[in-house]
């Protein structure tokens, strides 16, 4: 059993397969593989700083794992995102794609990763609009699934805060 107090676990993913879980964990910065029929332990992957939402693609063997408070891999920067290849649970990369990553989505047909950011506290960058709600605008940008590559010029301010992300064909 993973205990709260020692991990602070906040999110859960399945493999495609359902044969594995993952859980990141926002204490210990790292993200936990667990085996799904029995409920033991088979890897500890460590990440970035504060690891969060995940994203699994179905078409190649990645999760994507967004660290929003990681200010360490990409020091003075806030946030990295990590992709594991979840059969060999190892980590293939990290990039930085952008002050406080949170939501990660996955258009598989267009082999493009979605990542939100929160953006919300006052040393991330200015947004370019105002907005009648409280708070910063937040903002997406785009990994490209083949290359595992940020698409250049893929920023697209939107609303203050959007913690989530999600796609749908």
């Amino acid at each position: 059993a993973i205990s709260s107090s020692i991990y602070d676990a906040h999110e859960i993913q399945f493999t495609p397969d359902y044969s594995k879980y993952f859980l990141t964990c926002q204490k210990s910065n790292e993200v936990r593989v667990m085996n799904a029929a029995n409920d033991s332990l088979l890897a500890v992957i460590p990440v970035g700083v504060y690891p969060q939402e995940m994203a699994i693609s179905t078409t190649t063997n990645y999760l994507f794992v967004s660290c929003t408070e990681d200010n360490l891999t990409y020091a003075p920067k806030r946030g990295s995102v990590y992709i594991i290849d979840y059969n060999t649970l190892t980590v293939v990369k990290n990039l930085f794609t952008g002050f406080q990553p949170h939501g990660i989505a996955i258009d598989e047909t267009d082999k493009t990763v979605f990542v939100s950011h929160r953006n919300v506290t006052s040393d991330g960058p200015a947004p370019h609009h105002s907005t009648e709600c409280n708070g910063r605008n937040g903002y997406f940008t785009s990994i490209d699934l083949n290359t595992l590559e940020n698409i250049p010029n893929s920023k697209r301010e939107i609303s203050v805060d959007p913690y989530s992300a999600a796609f749908k064909d």
